[in-house]
């Protein structure tokens, strides 16, 4: 009887858990690639250090890189949160999600040359302007742009 208790109370947790996620739209600027430089400068600086702490924990668990770059832990999470709201201040970056943020990141703090960072810099610039683009466009109402005249 005990086991049958335990196993209703762990499903109608998780069902209760997970139902917000399932039944709420999405909110905010979110989008496939999660939090990206918009939503960061909405962060107050409590929340910037949350977000990087468990991002830089699940890096450590996925062995630290982002698409092949190793992600440096050489350096302090209030010391990226200042790189990342630099880096967010750009309004060229505004579509980068932080992750992408610290690839290039560690890029600088690895010691990568100017010309590589950069030449990476206006390859994410242009793949995540173009996905935010699409995106915006799929989900456009009939009409949407075009002129009335």
């Amino acid at each position: 009887m005990f086991m049958k208790s335990k196993i209703f109370f762990l499903r109608t947790a998780v069902i209760i858990g997970f139902s917000p996620m399932i039944i709420l739209p999405a909110q905010g600027n979110t989008n496939v690639w999660g939090m990206d430089c918009y939503m960061w400068r909405q962060f107050d600086n409590t929340e910037r250090v949350l977000y990087l702490q468990g991002l830089m924990d699940g890096l450590i668990f996925s062995k630290n890189t982002i698409q092949g770059e190793k992600i440096s832990s050489d350096t302090s999470v209030d010391h990226l949160v200042k790189s990342v709201g630099q880096f967010c201040g750009n309004y060229a970056n505004e579509f980068i999600p932080v992750p992408f943020a610290l690839k290039v990141i560690s890029m600088e703090l690895n010691g990568v040359d100017d010309e590589s960072i950069q030449k990476e810099l206006e390859n994410l610039r242009r793949l995540f302007y173009a996905i935010r683009k699409k995106s915006t466009q799929q989900s456009a109402p009939a009409g949407a742009g075009e002129s009335r005249r």
